[in-house]
């Protein structure tokens, strides 16, 4: 596997844990069902990170500005 200081090559998994696995796929099910189109938990978890990475960065940041 890649290291995850290797720029070019990234390790291309990330943790989140069982819970938070069983709550995304569960919710990428909940999804498929009522829209009709598949959603997977990968796109599914792709999708928060893109929206909402920069949004919590910057939180995280002010707090500890302010600590």
């Amino acid at each position: 596997m890649p290291s995850v200081t290797d720029a070019q090559n990234p390790a291309p998994i990330v943790y989140i844990g069982p819970v938070r696995r069983m709550k995304t796929e569960s919710c990428a099910v909940r999804l498929t069902q009522s829209s009709g189109r598949v959603v997977s938990a990968s796109k599914l978890v792709q999708g928060l990170i893109d929206r909402y990475l920069d949004i919590y960065t910057a939180e995280l940041a002010a707090q500890s500005v302010n600590s």
